[in-house]
């Protein structure tokens, strides 16, 4: 059976984004923003496991940087929500478990380093 873990760390990195979209007028009001963070995670709750089966969560193209970061059995899956901002999730895999140990979008340093 497949199961999709989220670490606490990104669990807590989701809820609060909701409120700096908000905050910063992304969205007119908190159900709004947090209908583009569910969307967020379900996505990559749906996707990673099939882009993993097909190959596509993959590591090629990956900077050093990620697998010094987060070990060298990780991978990778972007989402471009909209035109303006990918998103990136780095996870770990071991038989039919998946743990997202990372979300994070084009719009922090981060990216260009990892990525």
């Amino acid at each position: 059976m497949v199961k999709i873990v989220f670490s606490e760390d990104v669990l807590e990195y989701l809820q609060s984004l909701i409120l700096i979209l908000e905050k910063n007028n992304y969205f007119s009001n908190k159900t709004k923003a947090k209908e583009y963070v569910d969307d967020i995670y379900f996505f990559y709750e749906k996707n990673i496991p099939i882009a993993h089966s097909l190959g596509c969560g993959a590591t090629k193209g990956l900077s050093g940087n990620l697998f010094r970061t987060y070990g060298s059995n990780c991978r990778a899956l972007t989402y471009r929500k909209n035109k303006n901002t990918t998103w990136c999730a780095v996870y770990n895999t071991k038989n039919d478990q998946y743990l997202v140990l990372r979300i994070f979008n084009n719009h922090v340093g981060m990216f260009n380093e990892l990525i």
